[in-house]
């Protein structure tokens, strides 16, 4: 606050506002002024169209730049003109700019676009100058580390001027409404889908093509983000898309990723907004490798049914985030141990990791994760990102579809026919299982090539968990409990792919236009459990703002063959934009995203005409702005004037006439307007195209609708 601060000279960086004459009044009529440091709020210079520079701006606006002011001036120059332009100086152009009041002796402008530029004056280094005489508003646009490009009015002058300006000066600001990035580019596609690809056979490339529409101003790509792996985007040969131009984005598919659908946005920021594309594809094969990014071991991996498992043991000395278990070489005896997180080489031999990977502590295999029997388990444990333990059930699984009887799963011991065969090295099903022995609490090392154990995440009781063995001596698998303080081998599962479970009502909610500070809207996503043998647990909902919102679920467990609804709420006491955000939907097998998009509009606003000061209301209708009021007006925009009628029956068909309800309009008028007769309405026009063209008794910038504008 710049109030009693006396001479500023020099000062360029104090962010100073100003009322006049450091009087409360002048701020209602003429709004504050401004310091330069103060509009710019730290942001750099800018002479770009548009500026980018927020500053002292509200959200969703920004200071104009010099170049945004020039733009002004041409339109009105265009529009009333043509004008002359001397120097940084429009001759005549002004007075269109000024309010039709308020000017000291006279000198009020016409204000044919509503900008109602008001005389507030400005302050000096020393003090306050000009009010009712001159107004005077900054720009974005530097001249030198001492000097800002800024406009001026004059009541004297119908001319609008521009030049620099001290900075430590204090002078109005208008701000401009950020641009709607729609009108200006086109995408080929909202989505960009590859399809089903097969697993490492080599990149593939789809283009996407921005186009820019607009035959005013140039669109700068700003940024390509969002996307990861399996997705890659290219380089772009130029960062600026040109007026009338268009620009290819070339997205690559990496195929030498693990079969699953995959889904992601590519976000897309410009000067002129963001905005976002949908990338889809669907990598499907049977057996692979994967590297582990902690450490680059690359692993085998097979499909076995519905379920991704890794096909050798894991050999993992840290966690993902990046802790470290503990090497138990030479830890001997860890009888009572139970939070110790160790892994060990078999024999504390470091050479056996290689083929039968590492055997771990039930503390070292759960990382301090709660024990779980769910299918899919959601306990990553020791595992990569991706990947996670198997539960008893996801075990029970796997059994199952090697053809185990049902009614043998729940035993304890050895169980099944050929199973145990099936995963060992060599069987039929790949899993390649490997007689890699086991540790003892005791720190004595058993039963190398004679058989394996394999943990679970499901703790049956106490300190002991569910383990599951394959004899080198038999063909089933054996279903047992064993002690924590043991150590053995881990296989992995890949999460997995969510949408061979899930489907969803809509990739993407759009709740349309809709106007603000109405009643709130309720739309509705179904979400659709189509397995008949796994159950989906919704973890989280998260990622909407607003003026979006998502209501608590009635439930948290979409079941087999079940549906869950979820319901999604827009916040219409918000300001007018358009506006998209993304709900993710966490599972236990994997998350997933709704694109949610909606506009909101003024859903009433009001204009002055100018021919007899009269104020409408008006009301945006789908795409068309009708006015919400009937017209008034007397005579046409070019100040010719409509006869007033009082004897009806005197008039021929061609006539223009208008007058009020019971020839009364004290009574009348204010509240129904006037009554006009065809021809006074249309003044002479005829016309059934959309827009009408017909401006007849309209005010400026309005025109009489169509019949089809009508329907």
């Amino acid at each position: 606050d710049g109030t009693g601060v006396g001479d500023i000279t020099n000062d360029y960086t104090t962010k100073y506002w100003f009322v006049y004459n450091n009087n409360v009044a002048n701020k209602d009529t003429y709004g504050l002024l401004y310091h330069w440091a103060a509009v710019m709020n730290d942001s750099p210079s800018s002479n770009t169209n548009p500026s980018n520079v927020q500053g002292v701006c509200p959200d969703g606006w920004h200071i104009p730049s010099d170049s945004e002011w020039e733009e002004l001036a041409q339109y009105i120059s265009d529009e009333l003109g043509p004008y002359s332009k001397f120097g940084d100086d429009w001759l005549y152009l002004g007075i269109h700019l000024k309010s039709s009041s308020g000017w000291y002796n006279e000198g009020n402008g016409f204000d044919d676009f509503n900008f109602s530029a008001l005389p507030g004056g400005r302050r000096d280094n020393n003090g306050f100058a000009s009010i009712e005489n001159m107004g005077f508003w900054w720009s974005s646009t530097e001249l030198s580390p001492f000097g800002a490009y800024h406009q001026a009015l004059e009541y004297n002058s119908s001319g609008f001027g521009g030049g620099d300006i001290n900075k430590y000066f204090g002078e109005s600001v208008r701000c401009v409404k950020v641009y709607k990035l729609s009108d200006y580019l086109t995408i080929s596609t909202d989505t960009l889908d590859f399809g089903n690809q097969i697993y490492n056979q080599g990149d593939t490339v789809q283009n996407l093509q921005l186009n820019n529409i607009s035959t005013s101003r140039d669109i700068l790509i700003i940024g390509l983000s969002g996307l990861e792996q399996p997705y890659s985007v290219g380089s772009i040969p130029n960062d600026t898309l040109k007026q009338l131009e268009s620009l290819n984005i070339s997205i690559t598919l990496h195929t030498d990723t693990l079969p699953g659908t995959y889904k992601d946005t590519l976000l897309i920021k410009t000067n002129l907004g963001d905005t976002s594309i949908i990338v889809t594809a669907k990598l499907v094969n049977e057996t692979g490798t994967f590297t582990d990014a902690r450490d680059g071991q690359t692993y085998n991996w097979v499909k076995i049914g519905e379920q991704i498992w890794m096909a050798e043991n894991l050999k993992a000395s840290q966690y993902t985030d990046g802790s470290l278990l503990v090497d138990g070489t030479g830890a001997g005896d860890i009888t009572g141990d139970y939070t110790t997180k160790y892994y060990f080489s078999y024999n504390d031999n470091p050479t056996y990791a290689d083929t039968f990977g590492y055997l771990y502590t039930w503390a070292a295999l759960m990382n301090e994760e709660e024990s779980s029997n769910d299918n899919p388990s959601g306990v990553q444990g020791v595992c990569p990102d991706r990947w996670h333990l198997p539960s008893d059930d996801e075990w029970k699984e796997l059994e199952l579809y090697l053809g185990m009887d049902p009614s043998e799963t729940d035993n304890t011991g050895n169980r099944g026919t050929d199973q145990g065969t099936q995963l060992k090295t060599g069987g039929s099903s790949g899993f390649e299982a490997l007689f890699s022995g086991r540790r003892l609490e005791n720190g004595d090392y058993l039963s190398l090539g004679s058989s394996g154990l394999f943990w679970t995440c499901a703790k049956v009781y106490g300190d002991y968990g569910c383990v599951r063995v394959l004899f080198e001596s038999n063909t089933g698998v054996f279903r047992g409990t064993d002690n924590n303080e043991r150590s053995f081998s881990v296989r992995c599962i890949r999460n997995y792919s969510l949408s061979d479970y899930l489907t969803i009502s809509a990739d993407t909610l759009d709740f349309g236009t809709q106007s603000v500070n109405q009643k709130n809207t309720t739309k509705y996503i179904q979400l659709n459990n189509i397995s008949d043998n796994k159950n989906i647990v919704i973890t989280g909902l998260s990622g909407l703002n607003e003026p979006f919102s998502v209501n608590t679920l009635s439930n948290d467990t979409v079941k087999q063959l079940n549906s869950l609804i979820i319901s999604i709420s827009l916040n219409t006491d918000t300001t007018v934009g358009s506006y998209k955000d993304t709900l993710i939907i966490e599972t236990n097998f994997a998350d997933t995203f709704i694109i949610i998009t909606a506009e909101l509009i003024e859903a009433e606003q009001i204009f002055t005409d100018n021919r007899d000061g009269n104020i409408y209301r008006w009301v945006r209708i789908g795409d068309q702005i009708w006015m919400a009021e009937n017209l008034r007006a007397t005579k046409y925009i070019d100040g010719t004037l409509i006869p007033e009628v009082t004897e009806w029956d005197k008039l021929n068909v061609s006539d223009k006439g208008y007058c009020y309800y019971d020839n009364d309009s004290i009574s009348y008028a204010a509240v129904y307007g006037a009554l006009y007769t065809w021809t006074a309405a249309a003044n002479g026009e005829n016309s059934d195209a959309n827009p009408s063209g017909v401006q007849g008794a309209c005010p400026y910038n309005w025109h009489l609708p169509s019949d089809d504008e009508w329907k």
